[in-house]
């Protein structure tokens, strides 16, 4: 399995393998006034997001299957792509399943530009073991720790999100034993002076 994922194009076709799937899936499960969205699964055009509805007209029942362009957009990385559909979304709670712990940092600039948003992220779903990290929590929490600062949520989120990228992330490598909690102490012990704040 980590020898198959260790290549780009495998992920793309089990990507677009699982787009397939959901669509049957979607005919066997669905329920009236319920939508499914589906994106970056589909090779003739990764950027465009499927929304695929259940309608019941005149006693029929039958599948919508259309591009919904209000989802439209270029990210590569899944990660910012399904925060950008909780952006999106009429919805004002949106829960996210993501064990990945990259998954905060990118959400911080993306939540806190629309703050009115409540977004939860589930890291762990087991018999045993459900946990949830509020990511409106982190960012005002963010918010009182330097409230001495002239920083809004969203600079701050974003100064956050650039230490975690350059520390080492998917595409960027780390630094020889200077791990990320070292690094992260430095930064926010000399915030002002780092970041230029006075």
């Amino acid at each position: 399995w980590k020898t198959f994922n260790n290549s780009r194009e495998n992920k793309r076709k089990l990507v677009s393998f699982l787009g397939d799937q959901f669509l049957a899936l979607a005919k066997k499960h669905f329920f009236p006034d319920r939508s499914l969205y589906i994106d970056g699964a589909f090779p003739s055009d990764p950027n465009v997001t499927y929304k695929i509805k259940w309608l019941v007209e005149d006693s029929q029942h039958y599948f919508s299957v259309m591009a919904d362009d209000s989802f439209y957009n270029n990210h590569i990385e899944g990660d910012t792509k399904v925060f950008l559909h909780a952006v999106k979304t009429s919805f004002q709670k949106c829960l996210i399943y993501s064990p990945d712990n990259d998954i905060y940092h990118i959400a911080l600039p993306l939540v806190s530009v629309h703050s009115t948003k409540e977004v939860i992220v589930q890291t762990r779903d087991t018999a045993a073991v459900k946990s949830y990290v509020n990511i409106n929590t982190i960012l005002s929490s963010l918010s009182s720790m330097y409230s001495d600062l002239s920083l809004d949520q969203t600079c701050l989120a974003t100064h956050l999100q650039n230490l975690f990228i350059c520390t080492g992330c998917d595409f960027v490598s780390f630094w020889l034993k200077k791990t990320k909690p070292r690094m992260y102490n430095i930064f926010l012990s000399n915030f002002v002076f780092i970041a230029n704040h006075r």
